[in-house]
């Protein structure tokens, strides 16, 4: 769940924060290159890598960073996953729109409700666009990818809003129900945190229900601290620390 964009639906408003201004910052981001050419192997579904499927290495979040700065646009993590299947993960763009309706849609009731505090059966083109043509420096967003015949079919997201004013962001992360306890989350979100590192990024923060177990677990495995939101007792607020105080 997050209180990143929402669209108006039967049971919330719309949220009434604004999209952050998307020339407030125009440094490039500095961040890990793991390119790994997709090459038309036809992705993995659920069960492993297709017939004629490469296998593909891990990408690690602690290898050394490029010499020469990268834009985000050029990041590609080929990515294994328990059970045998992998696979591809980039940032988001706005050609992914159609994609990222699917994959919304895809969602059970439940995981809409954890990820947007509400079901929304039919996201709005206004509202895809939000969630997909981003500037990579205030708004992050990483897309897992496998191969569904000639296209590209979305099976999680990561995402972060940054609050230039307090050098934080909030995250938010969603994956498909049928590709859950494979690791994907978590890959999505070492990759998340890599780029806001690597972007001297101080806090990320995540606000979630506190019903949602799983997503508490993930969140302490990467080492978010949790507390109760003061103003909202269904909530809990996890908070991590990527660069010490004296650095900011």
């Amino acid at each position: 769940m997050s209180r990143l964009p929402t669209q108006p639906s039967i049971s919330t408003p719309i949220s009434p924060e604004e999209r952050l201004a998307k020339d407030l910052l125009t440094q490039k981001l500095l961040t890990q290159t793991v390119i790994e050419r997709w090459d038309n192997e036809g992705g993995a579904g659920p069960d492993g890598p297709q017939e004629g499927a490469h296998a593909a290495p891990t990408a690690s979040v602690q290898s050394p960073a490029p010499k020469v700065p990268a834009s985000i646009n050029t990041q590609r993590w080929s990515q294994n996953l328990s059970g045998g299947a992998h696979v591809l993960i980039r940032p988001i763009n706005k050609l992914d729109a159609r994609a990222e309706r699917r994959f919304i849609e895809g969602l059970s009731n439940n995981a809409q409700r954890l990820r947007f505090m509400a079901q929304i059966p039919h996201p709005t083109e206004k509202f895809i666009a939000q969630l997909t043509d981003l500037d990579g420096v205030t708004e992050v967003a990483l897309v897992a990818l496998i191969r569904e015949g000639t296209e590209e079919k979305i099976v999680g997201v990561s995402r972060y809003s940054l609050d230039v004013s307090q050098n934080r962001c909030e995250c938010a992360l969603a994956v498909s129900d049928d590709w859950q306890h494979r690791g994907l989350g978590t890959a999505l979100m070492q990759h998340l945190i890599q780029i806001a590192r690597a972007n001297q990024i101080a806090m990320i923060e995540s606000v979630e229900y506190a019903e949602n177990l799983a997503m508490r677990s993930l969140l302490h495995e990467l080492g978010f601290h949790m507390r109760a939101d003061p103003s909202d007792a269904r909530l809990a607020i996890y908070t991590l620390q990527i660069r010490p105080t004296s650095e900011r």
